[in-house]
């Protein structure tokens, strides 16, 4: 098992389309009483980080519930069918959406920071747009 545990926890975890998207966190076993134990699925996301680290589980499982972030307070856990090639990092044969690994992140943006002052593209009606000569006023479109 720490065989296991060294070759897999904390890999780079990379999506179907080249995507870094975290890194693996936690490894789900399953007990078989003639074949042994296996691999069904591992974990990413700050849920099961916390449970590592002994810190702050309850709070973080509770404030996922309290904002419907992802799985009601559960870690993505991505099947190890999903899994491609184990290697320096890990490969998956999903997308980062589908696994669930950016939920949290996905929430963060929508509830916080597309609410913040100058996170919008040039497209944003209402930017601030800074001259040549460094003097700010609305943008103008014409």
């Amino acid at each position: 098992m720490y065989r296991l545990a060294h070759d897999l926890l904390d890999k780079l975890v990379i999506d179907n389309e080249g995507r870094r998207i975290g890194r693996v966190d936690g490894i789900i076993i399953e007990r078989h009483q003639r074949a042994g134990p296996r691999i069904i699925a591992i974990e990413c996301g700050i849920e099961t980080l916390a449970e590592r680290l002994h810190c702050g589980t309850r709070l973080i499982k509770a404030l996922a519930r309290r904002l419907g972030i992802g799985r009601g307070g559960q870690p993505a856990r991505i099947k190890f069918e999903h899994i491609e090639k184990v290697g320096i990092d890990v490969r998956l044969t999903i997308s980062a959406e589908e696994s669930g690994v950016l939920d949290w992140e996905d929430w963060m943006r929508r509830h916080i920071i597309e609410h913040l002052p100058g996170h919008g593209t040039a497209e944003d009606e209402n930017a601030e747009d800074v001259d040549e000569h460094g003097v700010e006023g609305k943008k103008d479109d014409g």
